[in-house]
């Protein structure tokens, strides 16, 4: 019995030495007396990183030689300078990290700066909109009054250059009407002559030159009959320049014949100049005169001419008609061509 007592003693003092090992500040690795496995503890102090499970495992495994290098100073020195390089290198990254917050800092405080200064810049355009538009509705009136100045400044400079081109026309066109007559006087006495056939051709020139006259002089106010007129006188002027071209050849009888045939139309060109013609703001008897001695004149050569080429005693209808048209056919053409002179193409 008291064998087996000291033989309990010795078993109740190795374990509790053995737990007493087991409570050391190493905390050396306890044998769990349920499975028999190893448990794991670790400990990071000053750097250094002890693996006791794979001791634990080199040990059981009766591998002696990891149990060495696990426990060389030399491979402990290497796992702590493995460890402070880790540091380095975890600090290099905090400042990096560092580094790259003060730049996204520094680039937001620049990016609000640019946004402060476009902001201002806006404001600044929509004052002077602001200005301006209050400046306009001021000075709008004053602009609108200038212009309509400076239109009324091209209007009066383009009418008075209308005017001075109108005028130069009528002086030029009142001219040749009275060339024209003083021709025909020359003329018309000495028929079948060099100087007759001169005089004439010289009348057909002027002729055409005062057909194109009447439709520039009136091609504004009423350019329909102006043309009309023009185109009237312009045939007239081709019938009497075939009656001129058998006058040069020494033939007076056809010459009389297509004489006759253009005034008949000449007479319609009378009477529409008559209908054309307008004093221009002037006196209304002198507008009423010449307009109805212009158609009187148109109608008088109109039938003269039509009885001299039909009737069978052309002499005797001649010297009846003649004294009654007369007056009208020379008055009418006279004072139509004194009145371009004198008037035509004034402001009225």
């Amino acid at each position: 019995m008291n064998k087996i007592f000291k033989g309990t003693k010795i078993v109740i003092l190795f374990a509790v030495l053995i737990l007493s090992s087991c409570a050391t500040p190493n905390k050396v690795a306890c044998p769990s007396f349920d499975s028999g496995k190893v448990t794991k503890s670790k400990k990071y102090k000053n750097g250094t990183i002890h693996f006791n499970l794979r001791k634990a495992f080199a040990i059981k495994k009766g591998h002696k030689s990891k149990l060495k290098k696990f426990s060389n100073p030399h491979f402990i020195d290497k796992q702590i300078a493995d460890s402070n390089a880790l540091k380095l290198d975890l600090f290099a990254s905090n400042e990096k990290v560092n580094s790259l917050d003060l730049y996204q800092s520094n680039f937001n405080l620049i990016e609000q700066n640019q946004q402060k200064e476009y902001n201002i810049e806006i404001s600044k355009k929509l004052d002077l909109k602001k200005e301006r538009k209050v400046v306009n509705t001021f000075t709008k009136p004053l602009q609108n009054q200038i212009f309509e100045k400076k239109d009324t400044l091209n209007k009066n400079q383009e009418t008075n250059i209308h005017e001075k081109s109108k005028r130069k026309e009528a002086i030029i066109k009142g001219g040749a009407l009275v060339l024209m007559a003083l021709l025909a006087v020359i003329s018309i006495p000495v028929l079948g002559t060099v100087t007759a056939s001169i005089g004439l051709a010289a009348i057909l020139l002027l002729d055409v030159l005062v057909s194109i006259g009447i439709i520039s002089y009136y091609r504004k106010k009423k350019p329909k009959l102006a043309k009309t007129t023009s185109f009237l006188r312009l045939l007239y002027s081709a019938i009497f320049g075939v009656g001129i071209g058998y006058h040069i050849f020494g033939n007076l009888a056809m010459y009389n014949k297509f004489w006759s045939l253009g005034l008949i139309v000449f007479g319609f060109h009378l009477i529409a100049l008559g209908i054309l013609f307008n004093n221009e703001g002037g006196k209304k008897w002198v507008n009423y005169t010449i307009k109805s001695l212009l158609i009187v004149a148109g109608i008088g050569y109109t039938l003269l001419n039509v009885g001299l080429l039909l009737v069978p005693n052309p002499i005797a209808f001649s010297d009846l008609i003649k004294p009654i048209f007369i007056a009208p056919q020379v008055l009418g053409e006279i004072l139509f061509a004194l009145w371009m002179i004198i008037k035509g193409g004034k402001k009225a």
